[in-house]
């Protein structure tokens, strides 16, 4: 089996379903953002795989992914930040 590692970028936190498995088997990735945060995309930082709707095919190797956060717009206005 082979494991997937999940980091984030601070803004929120990412999991994987299962974490370890055989290659084949079909990932699920679940991204929950901080408040005033909004899930923005997926990185795959090692591994080599394509995530579609949030699911990717394990492949014969370990994978890293990121969850990757952007503020909300409106939050970023309440704050003064340029959009």
């Amino acid at each position: 089996t082979y494991t997937v590692t999940v980091s984030n970028d601070g803004n929120g936190t990412g999991a994987a379903t299962p974490s370890t498995a055989a290659a084949g088997t079909t990932i699920i990735l679940t991204a929950m953002p901080k408040e005033g945060y909004h899930f923005k995309e997926w990185q795959v930082i090692s591994g080599g795989v394509t995530i579609k709707n949030n699911k990717f095919t394990m492949p014969d190797n370990n994978v890293e992914v990121k969850a990757i956060f952007e503020e909300d717009a409106d939050d970023r206005a309440r704050k003064g930040t340029p959009l």
